[in-house]
């Protein structure tokens, strides 16, 4: 079972942003006192390590470009009141003030480590958050995320540390929370996705491991305050520390969708994974053109989008609005050349285009 609390995840068009999947903190110790930093707001320090999933702590890796070169660091470590066992699932909640690219991300690394009586800590392992979101995924400031990792047997630690290489990721990262000592689920879910295709909304789901698993169901609504109803069932793969990746399509019509899937056990035990929104009318008609642009960009959309536009980096460079007409000409010659992305501020949509070079 891989989480029995549905939670509503912003997983929109072409970005994956982590779905919050609580673990059963029942099972598990929350950080007590921050144990060191460097470069955060030493103000709200504290937040991070006080048992509330409502308030945070803040890295602050704009502020070190220029520090030590640029070699410096940004990181916040949080302690736990005993020592947390290796081979058990461990995990942080954290959100950025603006959305981390996916090539940003493997500057990103959670670190476990163990104190030895009156000696410095001793790091215990390394955990890229690239290698935890995937090399596509997006780290978005739509709402908080969790990401958990399980550190190997014997690797027992009682410090989990967030550390930001010294590099600007384009946003400030708040970090709630720190969580280890639970136990790892029967299955383990490493992804749920949708996006709208030709033939409906595809839906796409990962494990990392399944234990006594029998069927997933996949369920939709059409308000959050809805009843889900099911769609079909997909087969598991049962027993396995493989991964494996499923799929489904919905033949839905135009418009904003909720999905989620139920996990049934082999012994018939339930739970539902985190719910992920497509929004298959504004992903339709977002569009932009030409994708290899030189002075002027054409956008399609609603009436009365507003645009934010990214950089690679993750930078927000440029705004703009898609008038009544629903096209809108956006004069884009003053960017360097390079690849940006639209990104509806309301939705999270995005559509993808190339400002060719020589023009400032």
């Amino acid at each position: 079972m891989f989480n029995s609390l549905p939670f509503r995840s912003a997983l929109l068009a072409f970005l994956f942003v982590g779905a919050l999947v609580r673990p059963s903190f029942a099972q598990s110790q929350f950080a007590k006192k921050v144990a060191d930093s460097q470069f955060t707001d030493a103000t709200l320090d504290n937040l991070a390590a006080d048992g509330n999933t409502g308030t945070a702590g803040k890295l602050k890796p704009t502020l070190i470009g220029g520090a030590v070169g640029g070699l410096a660091a940004s990181y916040l470590r949080v302690s736990f009141t005993s020592v947390a066992p290796g081979g058990k699932q461990a995990g942080i909640i954290v959100q950025p003030d603006n959305p981390i690219q996916a090539n940003l991300l493997s500057n990103i690394t959670i670190n476990t480590y163990k104190k030895a009586g009156a000696f410095s800590p001793q790091l215990q392992e390394s955990f890229p958050m690239s290698t935890l979101l995937g090399l596509n995924v997006v780290l978005n400031d739509a709402a908080p995320t969790t990401i958990t990792f399980q550190p190997s047997a014997g690797k027992d630690f009682d410090q989990v540390e967030v550390r930001i290489a010294g590099v600007n990721i384009g946003s400030d990262l708040k970090f709630f929370e720190a969580f280890a000592g639970v136990n790892p689920l029967p299955v383990q879910l490493t992804s749920f996705l949708g996006k709208t295709t030709a033939t409906g909304v595809a839906l796409n789901w990962a494990t990392a491991s399944e234990r006594n698993a029998d069927y997933f169901e996949v369920q939709r609504a059409e308000g959050l305050a809805d009843e889900f109803r099911s769609l079909g069932q997909v087969k598991s793969a049962g027993n396995s520390t493989q991964t494996h990746t499923y799929q489904f399509v919905d033949a839905a019509s135009a418009g904003l969708h909720y999905y989620r899937l139920r996990q049934v056990d082999a012994d018939g035990a339930e739970t539902f994974s985190p719910v992920v929104t497509v929004d298959a009318g504004v992903l339709a008609g977002l569009t932009a053109y030409p994708t290899l642009a030189t002075h002027t960009l054409n956008i399609t959309g609603p009436a009365g989008t507003h645009l934010n536009i990214f950089n690679q980096q993750g930078k927000q460079v440029q705004v703009a609005d898609i008038a009544a007409s629903q096209q809108q000409q956006l004069d884009v010659s003053g960017l360097p050349g390079g690849v940006y992305f639209l990104r509806d501020a309301t939705t999270g949509l995005s559509a993808r285009f190339v400002k060719a070079g020589g023009d400032r």
